[in-house]
């Protein structure tokens, strides 16, 4: 049985505790819904609201437990948890000071995108609940801004940006946080290194690959995200996994890496790490590095092999742009974010090798309609459409400048000029619909190219000079637009 399926059936089956009092209680919710499972989040929500918290900077501070102090440990007693980084072999004499390293971050994380999830759903409950613990949450993350720990730090940091409710929440603390450890890692040449003893100063692939993922999730050093990834990838061991200083398996820093590598990089092996993951499975189909946290590794695992049975151009991160920072006419990213897109494309050899559509379009009779009915429902055409090249799946729509607009698709995916073709059938009705019957329309010029990540810079510029050709051959094209595809040399 392939080891995604065992996961899954141990969600199922209840080979992990699904009590709703045990700090994973969310983390196996989530799963089992994500798995489309049989789930009763009123039970949970219940249990919930039957506790109540201490002081904010308490132990018992939410209405959910953190470790298992003072619940049933899942995977034996304390005395038999087996740190995964032998480094950390001291740090047993209080075991739930360890376990809590790990626990902290990913149960805040899992149960308030539980709380968010169902407060989407018009749980009035789930988001009572939320708005309660989202003060006590935002001071506990705060305290990773400090830099007391390089891997605590960071992990804490790769939690909330792999939930993406949570880390809108709290995005500020996640900046802070990000950019207290970009600011080192600049200096180190992209190595985020370990800040306590015993590895103090030690090149830590773990740190540094949390790091470049909330980089990416936060749009921001993506110069340095270059730097971090190349350093991921060539500290990864023949076997498919990766270990952070003298270890000899570290489940975490896998896990880590191939979370990174795997939606960056088009020629990263996914099949050498997913083997290595079974190979370390348990027989009842979970991961576990400590003992407590198995639920919340497994499902993690899980996860992952989830996403790597689609194809890359699904699973390929886009640097974020905040929609404060958009053009605010149509609430696309500026050209300045094509340009830094292109860039770190450029850089990073697995995406600067992969094929990338990329298309120019203008829009044929905007000024006349502008002159017509005024810049506001210009301004009002120019969103209608925003929206329509923006919600193209796999893809990413740029407002080059004016009337002018950038579609790039995904690395590795096909099919940009089909997509668009569909989407410019639609288009008129939807004008008229917004705009009028009677007015006259405004239709898309589309010229769409074929280029490697690399080049897209090189790209648009050739698409941009011959689109005024498409202009010359089409002044008043049909309603629905008319578009070209164009054979781009190499170079």
């Amino acid at each position: 049985m392939k080891a995604l399926d065992r996961a899954r059936e141990a969600l199922e089956t209840g080979a992990l505790d699904q009590d709703v009092g045990a700090p994973y209680a969310a983390t196996i919710l989530r799963a089992r819904r994500r798995h489309g499972l049989p789930t009763d989040p009123g039970a949970l929500l219940h249990r919930w609201s039957q506790f109540h918290p201490g002081s904010p900077i308490g132990e018992v501070r939410y209405r959910w437990p953190l470790t298992h102090k003072r619940v049933r440990p899942l995977a034996g007693a304390p005395q038999d948890w087996q740190p995964w980084r032998p480094l950390d072999s001291t740090r047993l004499e209080d075991p739930f000071d360890l376990e809590a390293t790990l626990s902290l971050p990913a149960v805040i994380c899992d149960a308030g995108e539980l709380l968010l999830e169902l407060s989407e759903e018009g749980d009035l409950e789930a988001s009572a609940l939320f708005q309660e613990a989202v003060s006590v949450m935002r001071r506990d993350f705060a305290s990773f801004v400090r830099a007391t720990s390089a891997w605590v730090d960071t992990f804490a940091l790769w939690c909330l940006t792999r939930r993406p409710r949570m880390f809108a929440a709290l995005q500020p603390l996640a900046l802070a946080i990000a950019s207290t450890y970009a600011a080192t890692a600049i200096g180190t040449n992209g190595i985020v290194l370990g800040t306590r003893f015993p590895i103090f100063e030690v090149p830590l692939v773990s740190a540094s690959a949390h790091l470049a993922g909330a980089l990416l999730a936060l749009g921001v050093e993506l110069e340095l995200v270059v730097k971090l990834c190349e350093f991921v990838a060539r500290s990864a061991r023949p076997d498919g996994d990766w270990i952070d200083h003298a270890q000899h398996i570290d489940l975490l820093t896998t896990l880590a890496a191939a979370d990174l590598l795997s939606h960056v990089d088009p020629s990263f092996d996914a099949e050498k790490v997913a083997r290595f993951f079974a190979s370390k499975q348990a027989p009842d189909g979970t991961w576990t590095v400590l003992g407590p946290e198995t639920p919340w590794l497994t499902a993690s695992i899980a996860e992952w092999l989830e996403a790597m049975e689609r194809p890359f151009a699904d699973r390929f991160r886009w640097p974020h742009l905040p929609l404060a920072n958009r053009d605010h006419k149509t609430e696309l990213p500026f050209f300045a974010w094509f340009e830094q897109t292109a860039r770190l494309l450029s850089e990073m050899p697995g995406l600067a090798a992969a094929r990338t559509d990329l298309a120019f379009i203008d829009l044929a009779g905007f000024r006349a309609f502008n002159n017509a009915f005024g810049q506001d429902r210009g301004d009002l055409v120019l969103r209608a459409f925003a929206q329509e090249i923006a919600a193209l799946p796999g893809a990413r729509a740029v407002r080059d400048g004016g009337d002018e607009f950038l579609v790039i698709g995904a690395p590795t995916k096909e099919g940009l000029d089909a997509q668009l073709q569909a989407m410019a059938q639609a288009w008129p009705a939807r004008f008229h619909a917004r705009f009028g019957e009677g007015v006259p329309p405004v239709a898309p010029r589309i010229l769409v190219g074929t280029t490697s990540g690399g080049s897209l810079r090189r790209a648009r510029e050739i698409l941009g000079r011959e689109i005024g050709s498409l202009k010359e051959l089409s002044r008043t094209p049909p309603p629905e637009g008319i578009l070209r595809t164009l054979i781009i040399p190499p170079g």
